[in-house]
């Protein structure tokens, strides 16, 4: 949609500014939604835009007047040539039409969010508790390699399957963000481009791992399996952090 206005942003380095390209969190089926970048309003306002979000009732006379008021909305702007930002969250309908700009605010508060998540702590002290608990960042990386490796008898389960397809996507668009990035911001070019090959190393990394993580890879148990998935994630993690501290080094320089 901010194409056809006239925008120059890839899919990638959306991604990127809405903080969604560097998230990594459950491990369970509902992490990528879970540990979403930002609200879509939220996101577009990021860019400068001003955003009007129009909440439908999902059922009741309630809904007829916002109904009536978004659909006018949303062909105003078919009518202009442009599509209409739609977000449907699983049953409930919600609306954002957008209609201006300022990308560099955004853009280092989506690296100092990355550095945030990265190190986040949520939950650290119950690790090691009764009952599973919601990591982030390399504290969720590392347990998800943990369980792999000291779990002989872990099955690859629904929360894995998803996980791994979304994170390999994501990271490899931080990767494309990243390098978009660094021509804006000389004295931090470096350790961004830095920062993007190790996002792409994980995400090649990932890709090699479908026999073992993708959902047509056999559930288990499998000892030799487990240990083979705990060795790929130990890897991808590495790769995570060092592209977390070349974002660090950038923030610092800029």
């Amino acid at each position: 949609m901010l194409a056809y206005r006239g925008e120059p942003y890839s899919a990638a380095y959306v991604q990127g500014i809405s903080g969604a390209a560097f998230h990594v969190g459950g491990i369970c089926p509902c992490a990528p939604t879970c540990t979403p970048g930002i609200d879509p309003a939220d996101l577009v306002r990021l860019f400068g835009y001003a955003a009007e979000q129009i909440e439908i009732p999902q059922k009741g006379p309630e809904q007829d007047a916002p109904l009536a008021r978004l659909i006018a909305r949303v062909k105003d702007e078919i009518r202009a040539g442009r599509p209409a930002l739609v977000w449907n969250a699983f049953t409930t309908a919600e609306w954002d039409v957008v209609c201006g700009f300022d990308a560099r605010p955004a853009e280092v508060a989506s690296l100092k969010e990355a550095i945030r998540h990265a190190r986040s702590e949520r939950n650290r002290e119950k690790l090691g508790g009764e009952g599973w608990v919601f990591l982030d960042g390399l504290l969720c990386y590392e347990r998800w390699a943990r369980d792999f490796r000291t779990k002989p008898d872990k099955k690859r389960d629904a929360g894995d399957a998803y996980c791994y397809g979304i994170f390999r996507s994501t990271h490899r668009a931080a990767s494309g963000c990243l390098r978009e990035l660094a021509p804006r911001y000389p004295a931090a070019s470096g350790h961004l481009q830095a920062a993007a090959g190790h996002f792409a190393a994980e995400a090649d990394i990932l890709d090699s791992g479908e026999s073992l993580l993708w959902w047509n890879s056999p559930e288990g148990p499998d000892v030799a399996r487990n240990a083979r998935a705990a060795d790929l994630l130990d890897r991808a993690c590495a790769l995570y952090r060092q592209g977390v501290e070349e974002i660090e080094k950038a923030v610092a320089a800029v």
